[in-house]
């Protein structure tokens, strides 16, 4: 998983992956699955993961993916299945019925996710603190605002190459006019990475009132104003 303390490793980026002759495939998760929810016959107890990389893992399916994080979802706290072969729906694996999950942390960069996803894992982890979803470009606004709605611990957003705008730190309700805006306060904010993304030419000015706790921000690529910085 990714070292998000580090400043080096702030900013990750990675290829789609292609191929990866030595990834496991479904059934070697399925493997896995059983050694952590069922009993062992050398007596021992089934393995309680609290972390699961599965980043370039091209060779399971969405389904072997979203198999074992569903098995594995009262323990996990951090989850990583970046650069996978993702299905839409796949995000449906993060809800629990009956259970909230305890996830803290996931990243989802360069996968099909999109504003469905994003309301799928606000409503199933109510604990999240850290997501990243650079390169799902069918990730808008309304699926970030859904996230900042429904996860009041998340303090680590990355967003970079989507289609947030940043009309998600605005209060839509509220009348519309042409140089002010009304802001959603997101103290819980620490890390934002807005990079490459269509921003609106206020967005900064709009994440500087909504967000007092931000330490760091990245908008590379992106459309600043003078009056923004």
């Amino acid at each position: 998983l990714p070292m998000y303390g580090r400043v080096a490793t702030v900013w990750p980026s990675s290829p789609v992956a292609t191929t990866d002759d030595n990834g496991p495939d479904d059934y070697a998760l399925s493997v896995l699955a059983r050694a952590a929810t069922q009993e062992r016959i050398d007596g021992l107890r089934p393995l309680r993961l609290k972390a699961l990389g599965l980043s370039r893992c091209v060779n399971a399916s969405s389904d072997g993916i979203g198999y074992v994080i569903r098995e594995l979802l009262s323990t996990l706290e951090r989850i990583d299945v970046s650069n996978c072969l993702l299905e839409r729906g796949f995000s449906k694996c993060f809800r629990d019925p009956i259970t909230p999950s305890i996830l803290k942390e996931v990243v989802l960069d360069q996968t099909t996710q999109d504003d469905g996803a994003c309301a799928c894992i606000g409503e199933g982890c109510p604990l999240l603190e850290k997501l990243s979803l650079c390169g799902c470009t069918d990730v808008s606004d309304g699926g970030v605002l859904s996230l900042l709605t429904a996860c009041s611990r998340l303090n680590d957003l990355r967003v970079s190459n989507t289609a947030v705008t940043g009309g998600c730190f605005v209060d839509q309700s509220a009348p519309s006019q042409t140089d002010v805006a009304v802001v959603v306060r997101r103290p819980s904010l620490t890390t934002l990475d807005l990079g490459d993304c269509p921003l609106h030419d206020h967005c900064v000015r709009w994440v500087a009132a909504a967000c007092s706790s931000l330490k760091r921000l990245r908008v590379c690529g992106s459309r600043i104003d003078d009056q923004g910085l």
